[in-house]
């Protein structure tokens, strides 16, 4: 139990309001900042599920144990769907900020020369997925990464669509200073929005507590900005050029979208199956044709 001491602040005031991971581990190390604005620690004495088995009466009439229960049950986690569908809300914001078209409370923000298509990776997917499993919103983050968690109780139930809108624009939302500068509260923005970051995993997971809903959604992405660093490098032209996203990285071409490009690390091939003839049972010639099917091509949505 905590208690003021004298000429001790009641609390720290700031100029944002409510909470981030970073203000909370000022205080405490092993703390978390919570969907409702506050900061949230560990439940020094968790409350425990226990089961009871009621004995089988007499031989006549036989009664099965109670099914264990759990405060907290997971249910189905992330599909290909909803990581394709959060990947896509990261670029389709990326792409509003490098063509100049992004609006904030204080106007557009400056457009982009040199801003990133963000791919899908699997290693980086692992890491999300970690960080939402039974919708913890735990605090991890790939060497030379970073992460971005939204976790929400909710009483009733949304559809994934509406889930990763809200978190992203969540997000998104965070950015209120001109172009090109952060705060700590703009960590989420800063991470979404860094330029050099070209990798992403994303991952979405819904569970029941008590209840009621919790929804945690989060994205790994292989860079991570540095203190003093500009979020991007702003510009007067909007989109990219094969130029100036060569200045970044020298395997960078400039996409149709506005943004630049970098070949996928870890890429899909595309693979030819040869379907052997059939026995011939006639003289007819089609009976010993061999047909060869090959697998469509992958595709690559650029939103």
């Amino acid at each position: 139990m905590q208690r003021i001491q004298k000429g001790e602040a009641v609390y720290q005031v700031s100029e944002s309001a409510g909470c981030n991971p970073f203000t909370c581990q000022t205080v405490y190390n092993d703390a978390t900042c919570l969907a409702s604005g506050l900061c949230g620690r560990p439940d020094p004495m968790p409350t425990t599920t226990s089961t009871t088995t009621t004995p089988a009466p007499e031989p006549t009439t036989t009664t099965p144990a109670p099914q264990p229960t759990t405060a907290t049950a997971s249910l189905p986690t992330t599909t290909n769907y909803e990581s394709l569908v959060l990947v896509t809300k990261l670029n389709e914001y990326r792409e509003k900020v490098a063509k100049g078209v992004y609006a904030t409370q204080q106007g557009y923000l400056s457009p982009s020369q040199t801003m990133f298509e963000l791919l899908r990776n699997k290693n980086l997917e692992a890491w999300a997925n970690e960080a939402t499993k039974d919708c913890r919103g735990l605090e991890v983050a790939p060497s030379g990464g970073s992460m971005n968690i939204y976790t929400i109780s909710l009483p009733v139930e949304l559809p994934s669509d509406t889930m990763i809108t809200i978190a992203v624009s969540a997000w998104m939302s965070e950015m209120n200073l001109p172009a090109g500068h952060v705060s700590s509260a703009q960590q989420n923005f800063a991470n979404m929005m860094y330029y050099k970051s070209s990798l992403v995993g994303c991952s979405y997971q819904k569970c029941m507590k008590w209840g009621s809903y919790l929804y945690s959604i989060a994205c790994a992405f292989d860079q991570s900005i540095q203190k003093g660093e500009a979020i991007y490098q702003a510009s007067e032209s909007a989109g990219c050029n094969p130029f100036t996203c060569q200045t970044v990285y020298n395997d960078a071409t400039c996409l149709a979208s506005g943004l630049c490009g970098r070949p996928d690390p870890m890429p899909t091939t595309t693979s030819t199956t040869t379907t052997p003839a059939p026995e011939p049972t006639t003289t007819t010639p089609d009976s010993l044709a061999t047909t060869t099917t090959s697998a469509p091509p992958t595709t690559t949505t650029t939103p």
